[in-house]
């Protein structure tokens, strides 16, 4: 654990509340990416269904059954990533928080 504390990038501050987002941009982020980041789909799938590869693949609380179940489980693995696995911390990708919220209502 103090390994993973010790990696991550420093946290933002955080916006003053509320912090609305933005479901058509989200889309375009999870498709396309930020920056030299890769997209949310190459490895979730269009529809955030789809296991991750590798050590991850037993995996079954993919993203999409995590955003309609529970946003704000899915902020915070979208934000500080999964111990453990190979999905990263957006915030040490360069991705802000309204990058994360408006990615958060990517999701129906």
């Amino acid at each position: 654990m103090a390994a993973f504390l010790q990696a991550r990038a420093p946290l933002q501050e955080l916006p003053e509340l509320p912090v609305e987002g933005d479901a058509e941009r989200g889309r375009a982020l999870y498709v396309n990416g930020v920056g030299e980041n890769k997209s949310c789909s190459s490895c979730h799938g269009p529809k955030g269904l789809k296991p991750p590869s590798g050590p991850d693949s037993e995996y079954e609380d993919y993203v999409g059954k995590i955003a309609t179940k529970n946003p704000w489980e899915l902020l915070h693995k979208v934000r500080f990533g999964q111990p453990g696995s190979q999905m990263p911390a957006a915030e040490g990708q360069g991705l802000t928080m309204q990058d994360i919220m408006d990615l958060n209502l990517e999701y129906p």
